[in-house]
């Protein structure tokens, strides 16, 4: 793009940004949002608390970075946390990636994945071994789907090395990399040697809508111990370096030919001549609202992507044209984790983890269907501008109906505060409450003590582990143990939950006491990261459910009008919904 076309669309999100108002001043501009609010903005959640249960859950792993004083860059970038109800139960487990020892380094070795199975009374018991996942790589995070259609969640790994794809056969995982082709590539250094791509984040969709999961992985930097780069911030010691000085790689797509095993059909995506994506986090969403699904894309200092699908045949790069590539000075952002919510009249907005004095991205989508970065407007901009964030997710806290926000932050040099005052290596996750207008307030003073603890979190999932109708969270830590959140919700409000099986990319609507709400169940997100699957609707004080509309991912509806508050349905498609006893 040449400079006179960037400083057109530089001047055309700058109107769109005057007619949206200001953080400190009224707007006349559309709304954003369809849904209206009689309460006022308050600073916390009134009768919310989250407790740390991770040693009453029995969650005893620790994060292995592989660190003994050279300053690998992936030492500092991991991992990934996964819910997903491995067994079909339907109590949702917890996988954790796991780093490892680098070569030569074998001291304190034993380090693997794990997998914690849901005990159905508030703990969970470390079964890694007997399902076949007591395996050693480098691994930044994962991504569950059926990608064999048998009914149950195959896992598969993105790794700084090799990615592994494991197939769940009735609670035991196979490693069926090699025969599904899913490896990923290699690039060669200048040392002249083949060095494995180092992938990030991953999703598991049904591109070309033929009824089986394809799977996109994003790839970040060329890197390897070979080719590592010497920086410092002293002009003496070694730091963590930024991924500026290493090229980026792009991501591969891999078409699901139904049994399990893909074809590598990166060549279908186009991207603008000289990218050079450094990818972190993607979330499948539907930017256009035509039905397919499409690629928003985090990258560490160079521009977004929002890989548009083209009917099933190939994407296209529409991030500068739809306003999501840069921030609203036209600088790429150092973008970590990804997230969608809808802020309704059917419009949604992508939330964007990003670096130390950046504050978060929040684009929301206008009608003219470009996005607008609204992050100080809607006061999600100057709590995060100290803040790194990496992992981040939507979900609502307090069941009143609408998604409120939780980031989880954390530096990538432990000695920042150096040079850096204001800037703290370890700091607290932050939770946003949503409120009138879609405006957020920083409530996480108000949510307990162990929400106020400062760590180096990465990913951040979300699930009802405990089944009592309210979203509980999941933070990983860089080099040290993880921290589930059990939301303990004392508001009375109502909820509705909806597991559909085998249908990721699923748009479902609950129609109650005259608002609406919409969820798409997705398989990864966040940051290396995913949620449960099955869908939480928060119904406030409504005491009833008036109809559930599902968009299915091949483009059919469903609706379905006898569904209760307080209740859990297992949807199929073409069947009739069942109750899942609580």
């Amino acid at each position: 793009m040449s400079i006179a076309e960037r400083m057109i669309l530089l001047l055309l999100v700058g109107v769109l940004l005057l007619s949206c108002g200001s953080e400190d001043g009224p707007s006349d501009a559309p709304r954003f949002s369809g849904v209206e609010i009689e309460e006022p903005v308050t600073t916390g959640f009134p009768s919310v608390i989250f407790v740390d249960a991770t040693a009453a859950a029995g969650i005893d792993f620790r994060h292995a970075t592989g660190a003994f004083g050279e300053k690998y860059l992936p030492e500092t970038m991991g991992a990934g946390v996964v819910f997903f109800d491995f067994d079909g139960d339907h109590w949702p487990d917890l996988f954790f990636a796991n780093g490892m020892n680098w070569p030569g380094r074998e001291e304190g070795a034993g380090a693997t994945q794990r997998l914690y199975h849901n005990e159905r009374d508030g703990t969970f018991r470390d079964v890694t071994a007997a399902a076949g996942l007591d395996v050693t790589c480098y691994a930044m995070g994962a991504v569950a789907g059926d990608v064999d259609g048998d009914g149950d969640l195959d896992l598969y790994l993105t790794v700084a090395g090799p990615n592994r794809l494991f197939v769940n056969e009735e609670g035991t995982f196979i490693d069926r990399t090699a025969a599904a082709g899913v490896a990923g590539g290699t690039w060669t250094g200048n040392d002249g040697v083949e060095h494995p791509e180092w992938s990030s984040g991953a999703a598991f969709f049904d591109y070309d809508r033929d009824g089986d999961l394809d799977l996109y992985v994003a790839n970040y930097v060329r890197w390897s111990i070979a080719t590592d780069v010497f920086t410092t911030m002293d002009g003496r010691t070694k730091a963590y370096t930024t991924p500026g000085v290493y090229p980026g790689i792009r991501g591969r797509l891999f078409e699901n030919d139904g049994n399990g095993v893909f074809a590598d059909r990166s060549d279908r995506v186009d991207l603008p001549p000289g990218a050079d994506p450094k990818a972190l986090g993607v979330v499948v969403v539907d930017a256009n609202r035509d039905g397919w699904p499409d690629l928003f894309i985090s990258n560490d200092t160079q521009p977004n992507q929002l890989l548009v699908n083209l009917g099933g045949k190939r994407f296209r790069d529409e991030a500068l044209r739809l306003g999501v590539a840069f921030d609203e000075t036209g600088l790429a952002r150092a973008g970590m984790g990804v997230a969608e919510t809808e802020i309704g009249d059917g419009r949604s907005a992508l939330s964007v983890g990003n670096f130390s004095r950046e504050a978060i991205s929040f684009f929301a989508r206008h009608e003219s269907g470009v996005y607008i970065d609204r992050a100080a407007p809607v006061g999600l901009s100057a709590p995060t501008l100290s803040r790194l964030t990496f992992g981040l997710v939507f979900f609502d806290v307090d069941l009143d109906g609408l998604e409120d926000l939780a980031l989880a932050n954390g530096h990538l040099e432990p000695t920042i505060a150096k040079v850096q005052r204001e800037v703290r290596y370890a700091q607290p996750p932050q939770l946003f409450r949503r409120g009138v207008k879609d405006r957020f307030t920083d409530a996480s003073e108000s949510v307990g003590d162990a929400f106020r603890r400062p760590i180096v979190a990465r990913g951040i999932a979300v699930a009802d582990y405990d089944r009592d109708g309210d979203p509980d969270l999941c933070l990983t830590v860089n080099g040290g143990s993880p921290v589930l959140f059990r939301n303990e919700n004392a508001t009375g409000n109502a909820w509705l939950r909806l597991t559909l099986p085998g249908a990721v990319g699923a748009r479902v609507t609950v129609l109650f006491g005259g608002r609406e709400q919409v969820r798409t169940v997705r398989a990864g997100g966040s940051y290396l990261s995913q949620n449960e699957m099955t869908l939480t609707f928060g119904l406030g004080r409504a005491k009833a459910v008036e109809e559930v509309r599902v968009l299915w991912p091949d483009g059919s509806e469903s609706g379905y009008r006898d569904f209760k508050a307080g209740a859990w349905y297992l949807v199929r498609k073409g069947v009739p919904a069942t109750a899942i006893s609580r």
